[in-house]
């Protein structure tokens, strides 16, 4: 299955009506069914099977260390983001902090079964 990570870049607003753009796009697929797992323990993702429609309405929960399998609906590209800003603080060189986003790693398989 293959995995990518998503750093994320800002909180979602659950209450807007959009959306950022995704942290990452599986984009060409051509199977009829998608497998979806979050490998996070901690964190939620969310995603949107097909072109990136209106938040949230479009737009499901996949929670922490879940794994489903969904329809493709003729859709080429399902994409990902990170539901909930998870950051650790780290120190510069100069001994000042930053924060550091805590990244979520996911990943899909195309299916032609359930």
């Amino acid at each position: 299955m293959p995995k990518q990570e998503l750093h994320g870049r800002d909180p979602v607003a659950f209450k807007s009506s959009t959306i950022a753009a995704p942290d990452i796009t599986f984009s060409g697929l051509t199977g009829t069914y998608f497998k979806l797992k979050n490998y996070d323990d901690v964190q939620d993702v969310i995603y949107c099977v097909g072109p990136t429609g209106t938040f949230p309405a479009k737009w499901e929960k996949l929670f922490r260390g879940e794994e489903i399998v969904v329809p493709s609906l003729g859709a080429a590209a399902v994409s990902f983001r990170k539901m909930v800003f998870f950051r650790n603080i780290a120190m510069n060189a100069d001994n000042t902090t930053r924060t550091n986003d805590v990244s979520v790693t996911v990943g899909l398989e195309e299916r032609d079964v359930p």
